[in-house]
């Protein structure tokens, strides 16, 4: 039997990580609509750390000063004699002695993110970026190595465990228990109003006053483009250009389209190689190929041993629902994308076989470990706040239904069923709604969006475009989720639009996706 590293995904980025210590439950506190009130005085405090390490990211070789620092706030704007929150950040440093004075500060997904935990992608080797500025990251508050971390890995470890005995149905109502838990934990310590993009944006605005900054060049990628537009919105004096890539604006109904869009990207990569003979030649019908290996894998799983906290081996059945969460997952990736034919046709005889491919194509070792101990990438806990005050608030289960009816079975099945979990965890949760900035500002801003991307579609890059009257929009032909990763003609046209925004104007890349 192979050993094949399963991938899974949460909202908008990645996985769940981390410790957790033993829940102390009481009962949640507060429900309904809120507003923003404008701040009390407070001192926001900045202070750089004797030894600059980052845990869990092996350094051989920085070839720039790094300066690691906590930035001290308020957790309640509000209430500033009370508690504070803790925020990480890196700042690794241009040697260039002529360097520009607006960094870049760049803003990570999720939401839940770390953008710590990233650090390697900026430094190792130099980001281009450094040839003219610094570039800062922080960790937002609720997220990776800032102090407090919402997670709820705690609560969803147990029924993670679990996932290898209960149907369906049941794991979805223990996830919906288990994140419940999880909130009234955290109530219990946080003032979770506290915890809002809004609130995130103000951090940001005191970052830059405590480093000295004149301005910043904000680059987002997913929740990250929402962080930027919101900052942008509320401070736009101290945004000198935004990069915006891979979009989730702030719009009803976003979370609706879920199921959709994921659907929406697989069938591009159909689609894309049925107009390319050489790849329809090879991998005919790949809609039918899909069904044909999830029916498959629901009548006659594959058995895959697994490891348990507690260090038992038990056996997991990996059906054909499974399956296509795997390849929802790899979409995000560009390359994975450009193995999709020929994996689905070799899984049709060999489903084991198909997923290596798709390891393959991103790097994956086949005995990957979770990392998560050393490196907490994803604060769950935040993505199910975030989410459940500032978006779905403003959808609902039945747009989702009607707006995913276009999509076949079997895949509509597990699409559908997954995402309209959300409904359920926000209920339980009964938390205040807050609607965030539909941002309309004049600052310099290049718009990206991947064709292939499962979780923000172009659409929604073009929505944040049109809004944005001083911006560029650059659709790229194949790219997944965060077209900036994509290849160098991505990378390029940000780095040259940061060094001089006008530069982007009529630009374009070449498809980053071979699927001839």
């Amino acid at each position: 039997m192979a050993a094949v590293a399963l991938v899974t995904s949460v909202g908008l980025l990645g996985a769940a990580c981390s410790e957790e210590k033993p829940p102390n439950l009481a009962t949640p506190t507060f429900g309904g609509s809120t507003t923003t009130k404008p701040p009390k005085p407070y001192i926001a405090k900045y202070a750089t750390q004797g030894a600059c390490t980052v845990r869990g990211i092996d350094d051989p070789a920085l070839q720039n000063e790094v300066e690691c620092g906590t930035l001290t706030v308020p957790e309640d704007r509000q209430n500033p004699l009370e508690k504070n929150v803790e925020l990480q950040v890196v700042v690794i440093k241009s040697t260039n002695p002529d360097k520009k004075p607006d960094p870049v500060m760049y803003l990570e997904g999720g939401p839940g993110g770390s953008a710590l935990a990233t650090l390697e992608l900026w430094a190792i080797p130099p980001s281009p970026f450094l040839a003219d500025r610094d570039i800062v990251i922080m960790d937002q508050r609720g997220t990776g190595y800032s102090s407090p971390r919402f997670n709820c890995n705690y609560e969803l470890t147990t029924i993670g465990e679990d996932r290898v005995t209960l149907n369906a149905g049941e794991y979805l109502a223990e996830q919906v228990n288990a994140v419940k838990e999880c909130f009234s934990r955290l109530d219990a310590a946080h003032g979770l109003e506290n915890f809002s993009t809004i609130d995130a944006a103000a951090d940001i605005e005191d970052l830059r006053k405590q480093l000295g900054y004149p301005q910043l060049n904000v680059f987002g990628v997913s929740y990250g483009t929402r962080l930027a537009l919101q900052y942008m919105n509320d401070y736009p004096a101290s945004v000198r250009s935004a990069v915006l890539d891979s979009n989730y604006p702030f719009e009803p109904h976003l979370v609706d389209q879920g199921p959709a869009n994921a659907w929406r990207a697989l069938k591009a990569v159909f689609d894309s190689c049925a107009s390319i003979p050489s790849c329809d030649s090879k991998y005919p019908d790949l809609q039918g190929a899909l069904t044909q290996v999830i029916e498959q894998l629901d009548a006659e799983p594959i058995t895959f041993l697994t490891q348990k906290l507690n260090n038992d081996v038990v056996e997991y059945q990996f059906t054909g629902q499974d399956y296509v969460d795997q390849l929802f997952s790899y979409l995000y990736d560009s390359g994975a994308a450009s193995a999709i034919p020929e994996a689905l046709t070799v899984s049709k005889s060999d489903p084991e076989a198909g997923l290596m491919i798709l390891q393959n194509a991103v790097g994956l070792s086949i005995n990957a470990t979770d990392d998560v101990e050393r490196r907490p990438s994803f604060s769950n806990g935040l993505f199910y706040l975030l989410d459940c005050t500032e978006e779905v608030p403003f959808d609902d289960k039945a747009t989702m239904d009607a707006l995913s009816a276009d999509i076949p079975e079997p895949m509509r099945t597990k699409f559908v069923t997954d995402r309209a979990t959300i409904f359920d965890i926000c209920s339980a949760w009964n938390l205040p709604s807050r609607e965030l900035a539909k941002t309309s500002v004049e600052i310099p801003s290049l718009v990206l969006a991947g064709t292939f991307d499962p979780i923000t579609p172009p659409a929604w890059s073009q929505l944040t475009a049109s809004r944005l009257p001083n911006s560029t929009y650059v659709e790229v032909e194949g790219s997944g989720h965060g077209v900036f990763f994509s290849g160098d003609c991505a990378r390029d046209l940000v780095v040259a639009f940061v060094n001089d925004p006008a530069s982007a104007a009529g630009k374009s890349c070449p498809p980053v996706t071979n699927l001839g």
